[in-house]
């Protein structure tokens, strides 16, 4: 009987699991919602193009600055951004979103940025940025929360690409993001 009961325990336990794992995964692809785009305008020796493609979630961001020095030095590079709102209906620990076809240049960035309600105000509730040289690349971006968003609220998630305004320089990315999974 002891048995029994102590293997019903264990199960129990098992079957609770964290938090985080009782959400469950929801999964978000293409068509995304285009998100927060800019840049310096081309002019003035810049070439900027910023292509953000929601339907298939294709980002394209190049930038170009052949003017040294302070002269001609942009305030902002050019980014641009997708978009997804999670309706928060239960414990949410983690946003994952993953790409394929990257190249990117060194002063090259991708972004998660999160945001959501947490004790009825809303703030950032997690980030994540990698940059660096990539050429056909594909995988994952992980950004743990650093707090829950209320239940009932709305999680926003904006993810996407962003170029340094250093000069003179010339860096790019292209990039398709393919899902976006809430646990």
């Amino acid at each position: 009987m002891k048995r029994i009961i102590m293997v019903l325990a264990v199960l129990g336990l098992v079957g609770l699991g964290a938090p985080q794992a009782r959400a469950g995964n929801v999964l978000y692809q293409a068509p995304f919602a285009a998100g927060p785009a800019g840049g310096d305008p081309a002019g003035n020796h810049r070439t900027h193009y910023t292509n953000i493609d929601p339907a298939t979630g294709k980002v394209d961001i190049f930038w170009a600055n052949l003017t040294p020095g302070a002269i001609g030095c942009a305030a902002q590079g050019g980014f641009g951004y997708l978009r997804v709102t999670h309706q928060v209906t239960d414990i949410v620990g983690r946003v994952v979103v993953s790409y394929k076809d990257l190249s990117m240049t060194p002063y090259s960035w991708l972004k998660v940025n999160v945001r959501g309600v947490r004790g009825g105000e809303e703030k950032y509730l997690g980030s994540y940025s990698t940059r660096g040289q990539k050429l056909a690349a594909g995988g994952d971006i992980p950004v743990p929360l650093d707090a829950e968003p209320d239940v009932g609220s709305a999680l926003t998630i904006d993810f996407g690409a962003e170029i340094g305004s250093a000069c003179p320089n010339a860096d790019g990315v292209t990039v398709t993001f393919t899902q976006v999974a809430v646990s």
